[in-house]
């Protein structure tokens, strides 16, 4: 049992036990001020009355707009968590769309009997400190886009939500990004995420921001 749930009772009743106090407080100071004896004078009630009326007119007037303001700010978090929940959703079927196309494609053998993800790793797949600027690597990636040209556009329609989730610092959503990465290591090998990753930028030189989570590309 956390700290939280422990001290949740004990926040209710401080809760309840400052509203009773302060609709009690007046009637107290009205008793201890003049007296509990009950009045047989008309005059004397018309005063209480106007005096009370004056006290817990105003008073009940802010609790009921307290009311309305903490309806109005659980009907927002209402609202919110379902716009996320939806588009949560929309963002794994997306993911699952993409990466099994990614994988029926990665699957295919070329004319020579290499699979395509062979050949992502072969060309893509390069060690620590190469310049990933080099023509010969520009050249290799347009020329495997020829071939392949819904590699390349299926991984960045992949990485657009990557980017998406990751701009929203909320717990649901950074849950959601890492099952999308495990999801993508485990569909196509963290080789072929490293190659695609790499494959991209060298196809669009740059000009594309990722995100790159898995290949190691030039800031």
């Amino acid at each position: 049992m956390n700290l939280r749930n422990r001290f949740r009772p004990m926040g209710r009743f401080l809760k309840h036990f400052a509203v009773w106090g302060l609709l009690l407080t007046p009637i107290v100071l009205y008793v201890h001020t003049f007296g509990p004896e009950v009045s047989r004078n008309h005059q004397r009630w018309a005063e209480m009355g106007s005096a009370m009326s004056g006290i817990y007119g105003p008073l009940l007037a802010l609790m009921a707009f307290a009311v309305l303001a903490y309806q109005s700010m659980l009907q927002q978090q209402t609202t919110k968590h379902m716009f996320d929940q939806a588009h949560i959703q929309a963002a794994n079927g997306d993911i699952a769309f993409y990466l099994g196309k990614l994988d029926s494609i990665c699957s295919k053998q070329d004319p020579a009997g290499v699979t395509v993800a062979y050949r992502l790793i072969d060309e893509f797949g390069f060690p620590p400190g190469t310049d990933m600027r080099d023509p010969t690597a520009l050249a290799a990636a347009k020329r495997f886009h020829r071939d392949y040209p819904q590699i390349f556009t299926a991984w960045m329609a992949y990485q657009s939500i990557l980017s998406g989730l990751q701009s929203v610092d909320e717990s649901a959503y950074k849950v959601t990004l890492s099952s999308a990465k495990q999801k993508a290591i485990v569909t196509l090998s963290l080789g072929v995420c490293m190659a695609l990753d790499q494959g991209v930028w060298c196809w669009c030189e740059g000009r594309l921001f990722g995100p790159y989570l898995f290949g190691q590309v030039p800031s």
